[in-house]
């Protein structure tokens, strides 16, 4: 089912634009961290996530008073969580480590997991690093697998699932303000 307004907003295309392999779709995951692309583009690859973080560190660094070059723009020592359900989150880069625009994280959802149906208040984009992850938004399914992508944009429906092997991705969510919304509810791992 669809939320009203959702083929306007291109939620409905979703699913199907995430189960192209990265890189395909124009664009990189990088520049959808970076650009308002990332309100506008489906599918970006990995290979500039790396470049595009880095060119946004020193700027980063420097909004919160740091040189930036040297370690001033690398990510602090990751903060983990886990979720009652056993999802880990490894996060990288909350509001304080880039700004509040963007934040990064790992997950790592356990074997056999199905996380129900929810919504962000945030665009989220996943990038699959091993695993499986069935991907469903707005009813659309998509089986996301490594070297895939796939992105959900509020307010339409998400739900996860994984198969006997779980999966682990990278998160990114714009703004950044979900990432501690998500902490908050989870249980600070030492």
């Amino acid at each position: 089912m669809q939320t009203p307004g959702a083929r306007e907003h291109g939620h409905s295309t979703n699913a199907a634009i995430a189960a192209r392999p990265a890189g395909t779709v124009g664009g990189t995951l990088g520049a959808m961290l970076l650009g308002s692309a990332l309100l506008g583009s489906a599918l970006l690859g990995s290979a500039l996530l790396s470049s595009a973080l880095l060119s946004a560190m020193p700027a980063a660094a420097a909004a919160q008073g740091g040189s930036p070059s040297g370690n001033q723009g690398a990510a602090p020592t990751a903060t983990n969580f886990t979720s009652p359900g056993g999802l880990k989150l490894k996060l990288l880069f909350g509001d304080a480590g880039i700004g509040p625009e963007v934040s990064l994280g790992e997950l790592t959802f356990p074997p056999n997991m199905d996380s129900g149906d929810h919504a962000h208040g945030s665009t989220e984009v996943l990038y699959v690093l091993s695993g499986e992850l069935e991907h469903t938004v707005d009813g659309m399914m998509t089986v996301l697998k490594p070297g895939m992508a796939g992105f959900v944009r509020p307010p339409a429906k998400i739900r996860h699932k994984t198969g006997p092997a779980g999966a682990k991705v990278l998160v990114v969510w714009a703004p950044a303000e979900e990432a501690a919304r998500i902490a908050a509810r989870w249980k600070r791992e030492p």
